[in-house]
């Protein structure tokens, strides 16, 4: 008797807990069919009741916070974003809006503040920022420029290691003859450099070159007119890029590029046909920028 009765009290703590939740996530689900309605001032209603029941919930607050300050409801929006802040959710997106209200209330400094976390919490959203109308008065300020160039999603300063390639150049042997001539632009965003190759014989290449944040290296894709295709990887050494490709695969290429201090670039390629013990050079050519 004693055992079923505490199987009786277990089924009804769960059943309890049970409809606690399934109560909560219907509140969730119509708050959120709310928010897509526009319907700000209810939505906020129904978040606060989830708040009230479960003060823990970042999201909630969350939510309430977002409802709150597209409703106008400032000053309890303000309250809710700092609660959003110390329960640690949605750390980009929170301090984001949070910095909106902020410039919208004339608080520039807290608005460049919370905006410069949003980024180094990951806010990449650079559009975004720059099409938002809180913060037109601040396009000018310094600090702004200078977070909204960390959100871009290639404005990470590895994606400048190379730049010194980016022009219209003729290319030159070591020994002054016509090589070709080569055009690199910024393409993508910014995030990838077009390079455009046509030989002093006529034949014709193209590459594209990018940074690789996964595997934190520069990667090139390379396709001529001939059907030669190279994949290479690597970065800065010494102030050169230096690309190879996979050393298990013969021969292994290795292409170098180095600024020089009169403005000129040189264009390094060996190869190696016995895993690197010894290099052949494939191309050497020096760039000088097009001058028209």
């Amino acid at each position: 008797m004693k055992t079923s009765r505490t199987i009786l009290a277990l089924v009804a703590v769960g059943a309890v807990a049970l409809t606690a939740a399934l109560a909560q996530a219907q509140s969730i689900e119509e708050a959120q069919t709310l928010v897509s309605e526009g319907k700000w001032k209810e939505a906020a209603m129904v978040y606060r009741s989830i708040t009230q029941r479960q003060p823990d919930s970042g999201a909630a607050w969350y939510g309430l916070a977002r409802a709150l300050h597209e409703a106008g409801a400032h000053g309890e929006a303000r309250t809710a974003y700092e609660k959003v802040l110390d329960l640690g959710q949605n750390p980009a997106r929170a301090r984001y809006h949070f910095a909106r209200l902020s410039a919208s209330l004339g608080e520039k400094e807290q608005a460049l503040k919370l905006l410069r976390e949003a980024q180094e919490a990951g806010m990449a959203a650079y559009q975004v920022l720059m099409q938002a109308s809180e913060f037109e008065t601040l396009h000018d300020n310094v600090s702004f420029q200078e977070t909204a160039n960390r959100m871009k999603p290639c404005g990470s300063p590895e994606y400048a290691h190379f730049d010194f390639w980016i022009g219209e150049w003729d290319v030159q042997t070591p020994q002054g003859q016509p090589a070709g001539k080569n055009r690199i632009t910024r393409v993508q965003g910014d995030c990838v450099l077009l390079e455009e190759w046509t030989s002093a014989g006529g034949g014709t290449g193209t590459s594209f070159n990018t940074f690789n944040t996964q595997k934190r290296s520069w990667q090139q894709f390379w396709v001529d007119a001939s059907g030669t295709v190279l994949e290479i990887s690597g970065g800065l050494v010494d102030g050169a890029m230096v690309m190879s490709s996979d050393p298990k695969v013969s021969p292994i290429n290795r292409i170098t590029w180095t600024p020089r201090e009169d403005g000129s670039v040189r264009q390094h390629w060996e190869t190696s046909q016995d895993s690197g013990s010894s290099w052949a050079t494939a191309f050497d050519g020096i760039y000088r920028l097009r001058m028209e």
